[in-house]
């Protein structure tokens, strides 16, 4: 066939092989680019013109392959070509039909007659089901011989990473029989490049000595660049141009990296992580390398960071290549993810390759928002005893300090009294306090003399200062009381019971009465066994009645589980108080105070320092502990009218 003769041939081949009658440059890279699909699910296709650089003789014909392959992963519906910039309307094709998944489609156009260099410049524009259209260009120089010079600017491609350095070399040679002034060479692009008002003498034969060489520094976009030198024949007094074009690709990659969820609440939780790369230079490249700062190789399988059930950037393997101009990438991989407030940030780092082993590496910055959960913590003050008589006496105050945090461990920095100033030292006390941690409970205590008048009532404010692993600042403040009065105890002895497995008090609804203002003493409970039904749980329960609104404390004396033998060794007790309800079964509900019995004697406050309502209430008394049932424990209920 006559190529010459037709002013285009249309091929349609379905698959990559049709494409090899292309330039070895541009078929290489578009076979490279037509085995990659789109892994986003977008139309992806693309544009070439071969060759790049078509140099002919004056008033000859420009003839070029046109070629579009669909790299995407959905089929084109519709197809349209058009010479962008009018140059070459031959190349207008404005119905190529459909294109198919890895299908290329491809045909030849020209235009005669050429007399001056110029640019083609030809559109693409495809259209898939249910997307907008997708438009691509792509360009090729015509290059009109002189036989009075050679001029060339090399490399014709060349390939940059991106941000990278273009280097050129520019040569002009006198092959006509008559003197040449070179007086101007300009690039449109690259300013380096130009040679203005230079006025060169060539001699028939002679060539810039040396060439002259440019650069472009960073290259952050693919460019068409083109040269054009002004030269004046000596003989004829002719001003005349030449123009060639050398073209610059560019390796480029994007990466994001978003978190799913985009925050938490502290301390953090699972986390997936979507990763996006998209090829926006212009050559194809497969992405070699996923790495983050905190997680590691994400294309490790064997990292023990980055669980490998749930890390789908392990497939395939090796990663796709992605084609020029928007071919996609994603996958996701999932971690745990533990941070303080307010902030975590994750870098990816990604690298791709290019086929000719150009690499070019990007990073992408993901922040996940960490919700701050307060801390906090709870102040609990006691005086033992709580009651004293006229003039007074030496009292044990204590010092319970529980972190109520959720999540955040704390340092306790300093105890103050109103009286006596920083407690650092003073009795058991000893300050700091690090690392207490949710849940947990520091203790200590201290004597003081407190004297005073019948009826008197004595407090003292205590303040407790922390700070949360958060930087967060805790300030607590609690009043300890004693009162003074004249009233004489009475003591009232229970006897010992021979089997205490079957002591009447196991149960609220057989609660042990209690008179206000009496003291009593009880063989302890054996340790709490919760896998016994109800009724057979070894626990101690009483009852008490109130008159009359009053303040209510409950003073226990010579009460503390031993330690188990063997470890974790804890052991530990608890007193709470009940409310009555009648309807209910068992009737001692709702619970309004609940303490842990960290010590042997101990005055707890019934209601947290506030005042008991008339009516019946429960004290319940559980041992979490082994302890010696052969010692008396002492119970007294006293009640302070406010």
């Amino acid at each position: 066939m006559n190529r010459k003769n037709l002013s285009f041939v249309v091929l349609l081949v379905v698959g990559l092989a049709s494409i090899a009658f292309l330039s070895l440059t541009t078929g290489a890279q578009l076979a490279a680019e037509g085995a990659t699909a789109d892994i986003a699910g977008d139309p992806h296709f693309v544009i070439s013109l071969s060759p790049r650089l078509r140099s002919i003789p004056f008033d000859g014909t420009a003839e070029f392959d046109v070629s579009v392959v669909n790299t995407g992963s959905v089929p084109l519906v519709t197809l349209s070509v058009t010479s962008a910039n009018a140059t070459t309307p031959g190349c207008n094709m404005p119905n190529l039909g459909p294109l198919g998944v890895g299908a290329t489609i491809t045909y030849t156009c020209s235009r005669s007659h050429v007399t001056q260099s110029y640019l083609n410049v030809v559109r693409a524009t495809g259209t898939a089901q249910g997307f907008p259209d997708t438009v691509r260009e792509t360009d090729a120089f015509v290059e009109v011989q002189d036989a009075r010079v050679r001029f060339e600017k090399g490399p014709q491609i060349q390939q940059v990473a991106f941000g990278g350095k273009a280097e050129f070399t520019i040569n002009l040679q006198n092959i006509s029989p008559n003197p040449l002034v070179v007086k101007d060479i300009d690039d449109n692009l690259v300013n380096d490049c130009d040679l203005h008002s230079i006025a060169r003498v060539l001699l028939p034969g002679e060539s810039l000595l040396p060439p002259h060489s440019c650069s472009k520094d960073p290259v952050e976009q693919p460019m068409t660049t083109i040269i054009t030198a002004t030269i004046e024949d000596t003989q004829t007094n002719e001003t005349f141009t030449v123009s060639t074009a050398a073209w610059v690709d560019v390796l480029k990659l994007d990466a994001t990296l978003t978190p799913s969820p985009a925050s938490l609440a502290e301390p953090g939780g699972a986390v997936t992580y979507a990763v996006d790369l998209v090829n926006t230079g212009s050559i194809p490249m497969v992405p070699i390398r996923l790495t983050t700062d905190k997680f590691g190789n994400l294309l490790n399988p064997a990292n023990p960071l980055v669980p490998f059930a749930t890390n789908t950037c392990l497939q395939p393997s090796p990663l796709p290549s992605l084609a020029p101009y928007g071919g996609a990438y994603h996958c996701t991989f999932v971690v745990e993810v533990t941070s303080p407030p307010p902030a975590f940030a994750l870098t990816l780092t990604a690298e791709g390759q290019s086929p000719g082993g150009l690499k070019v590496e990007t990073e992408a910055v993901s922040s996940l928002v960490i919700e701050n959960l307060p801390a906090s913590m709870s102040l609990v003050l006691g005086a033992d005893p709580s009651f004293i008589s006229p003039p007074g006496r030496l009292v044990t105050f204590s010092i319970q300090i529980l972190n109520t945090s959720p999540v955040d461990t704390l340092t306790i920095t300093q105890l103050e009294d109103e009286f006596l100033g920083d407690l650092d030292g003073v009795g058991t006390c000893d300050l700091p306090v690090a690392n207490l941690l949710p849940g947990s409970t520091y203790t200590c205590e201290f004597s003081g003399q407190v004297t005073g008048q019948d009826g008197e009532t004595h407090s003292r404010t205590i303040t407790a200062y922390a700070i949360s692993d958060d930087d967060e600042e805790l300030i607590e403040s609690a009043v300890a009381t004693v009162g003074i009065t004249k009233e004489a105890e009475r003591f009232f002895y229970i006897p010992m019971t021979a089997d205490d497995v079957v002591e009447p008090n196991n149960q609220c609804g057989l609660a042990y009465p209690l008179t206000v203002g009496r003291q009593y003493y009880f063989l302890p409970p054996h340790k709490y066994d919760g896998n016994l039904p109800p009724d057979k749980r070894d626990q101690d329960y009483f009852t008490f009645t109130l008159d009359q609104a009053a303040r209510v404390d409950i003073e226990l004396t010579n009460f503390l589980p031993q330690f188990a033998p063997a470890p974790p060794q804890v052991a530990k007790g608890q007193l709470i108080v009940r409310g009555h309800s009648p309807d209910k079964n068992p009737p001692c509900v709702p619970a309004i105070s609940q303490h842990i019995i960290t010590q042997a004697n101990h005055v707890f406050q019934a209601a947290g320092g506030g005042v008991l309502q008339p009516g019946r209430y429960y004290i319940q008394i559980v041992n979490d502990g082994p302890s010696n049932v052969q010692t008396y424990y002492g119970l007294l209920v006293r009640a302070k009218i406010p």
